[in-house]
């Protein structure tokens, strides 16, 4: 199984470089059809006990921030875990955003990596 991760950004201008970074990232299943929803939920609360990192990049690939992302429980109907949210800020000033978002020709980027420990 493999986990698919959404991101989608903005930015709240403050004075004195004290601008917020807000961000809402989705962890789900890539082809949750062809899993069963125990499949699923195994794999999702596997997630969740790993620390993510969310890595945002600039126009020539180098990093301006690594976040920690905090994901809370997604659930179906039947109150199984579906999925990971995160809905978040963290303190960027509007320099480091607009490295991050690029321009019309070229775009930042963004990465994720984890580190699960040893897991049973």
């Amino acid at each position: 199984m493999k986990v698919k991760f959404s991101l989608k950004t903005s930015w709240i201008p403050e004075e004195g470089h004290k601008g917020m970074f807000r961000y809402r990232m989705v962890a789900t299943v890539d082809a949750p059809a062809l899993y069963s929803a125990e499949e699923i939920q195994t794999l999702m609360q596997r997630v969740n006990h790993c620390s993510i990192f969310l890595s945002l990049q600039d126009v020539d690939g180098f990093e301006l921030r690594k976040l920690t992302v905090p994901f809370s429980y997604g659930v179906d109907d039947d109150l199984r875990v579906n999925a990971l949210f995160a809905n978040t800020a963290s303190q960027m000033d509007a320099n480091e955003y607009r490295q991050f978002v690029g321009n019309s020709k070229q775009l930042g980027s963004w990465s994720i990596s984890w580190d699960c420990g040893t897991q049973n």
